[in-house]
């Protein structure tokens, strides 16, 4: 009876090839798009660092005031001015605690017959190699002496060693940054956690691995641009030192990002007391800007992804309809109607 049944419903689908190659596309397109759904709701939902994710911390200073908060829904800002940031670092309350700020680096090889290029760069301080777990190829990230003496080293990315150095040991060479030399002192292996917990604003969770780490200190005393934005509430006046002396801050991540000229954004800080400040997952709901991020990467994909669903299912019970139709339509001529329903 199913050999039947089949030989039926493959008539019927020749007979109509205009509706069933509809039929099959609508199916396809739905199955695709829900699984690329279900694999980005997957992908933004991962826990990118699980076994720091207790020990990480975001302090935040609301320094503009309760008018400012207000257009934030009452939550203090994802930002926090240098002198904030500087002060806090000072200060070294937490057990490792670093800002950062993605630097706006270009390479110059020393090959004449390869041009300048830039790469994901970031300046930070040395204890953020070891509060982010970043795994070492060869050699190991500055100290902190190097950050206080504003020293010219720097950390590149497995890829960026095997496109200069063949990726041979580096280490102890030097790497040309937007015209100045500086010691490599490790090599960092390919190290991309998805989301860019550190980032996720600019970023939106994805991007492509730091290549270059250098000092802070040593970014900052040169003045070195960023790739970050800054939100400023008055003129801030003119000059680096007037940027960096105002009450402006950076606008974006909750999690790193410094702007030398603007600000920077709130520092990461790995502490031991746990009441000093919400669990990692636990700030990322509680933020009210991330909680627009997750509402754009998590919640509305899912609200998709369901659509879809049921869109699959619609299809898949139009199908169905067709097919029994189709039978229906095909019972051999002088069948009595009881018989051919009954069947």
């Amino acid at each position: 009876m199913f050999a039947y049944y089949l030989q039926l419903g493959l008539r019927s689908l020749r007979k109509n090839p205009l509706l069933t190659l509809l039929m099959v596309l609508a199916i396809g397109c739905g199955v695709a798009a829900s699984m690329t759904t279900y694999s980005v709701f997957r992908a933004t939902s991962n826990n990118p660092i699980p076994q720091k994710s207790s020990q990480l911390f975001v302090p935040q200073i609301d320094n503009w005031g309760p008018d400012a908060s207000q257009d934030n829904k009452g939550e203090p800002p994802n930002a926090m001015t240098y002198t904030d940031a500087i002060n806090l670092m000072r200060d070294k309350r937490a057990t490792r605690q670093t800002a950062l700020f993605p630097a706006a680096v270009s390479i110059v090889p020393a090959d004449p017959q390869m041009l300048p290029f830039r790469e994901t760069s970031y300046a930070w301080y040395a204890d953020a190699f070891a509060m982010f777990d970043i795994p070492f190829l060869y050699g190991h990230g500055w100290t902190a002496d190097e950050d206080a003496s504003h020293a010219a080293v720097a950390v590149i990315g497995k890829k960026l060693n095997e496109k200069l150095f063949n990726g041979a040991n580096s280490v102890g060479r030097n790497i040309n940054l937007n015209g100045r030399d500086y010691r490599i002192v490790g090599v960092a292996n390919t190290w991309n956690p998805e989301p860019v917990f550190y980032d996720v604003i600019n970023t939106n969770g994805f991007d492509d691995p730091i290549e270059v780490f250098m000092p802070f200190t040593r970014a900052v005393e040169l003045q070195t641009t960023t790739n970050g934005n800054n939100n400023c509430s008055k003129d801030p006046g003119k000059g680096w030192d007037a940027w960096i002396g105002s009450e402006c801050r950076s606008d974006g991540d909750p999690r790193c990002r410094f702007h030398p000229g603007a600000g920077s954004r709130p520092l990461p800080v790995e502490v031991s007391a746990l009441d000093y400040a919400p669990h990692f997952l636990e700030w990322r709901i509680r933020d009210s800007e991330v909680v627009g991020q997750l509402s754009d990467h998590l919640i509305k994909p899912l609200l998709v992804h369901l659509f879809l669903y049921s869109l699959n299912t619609a299809n898949a019970s139009l199908s169905c309809a067709l097919a029994a139709e189709s039978l229906l339509l095909h019972v051999p001529s002088g069948t009595p109607r009881s018989s051919a329903i009954s069947a």
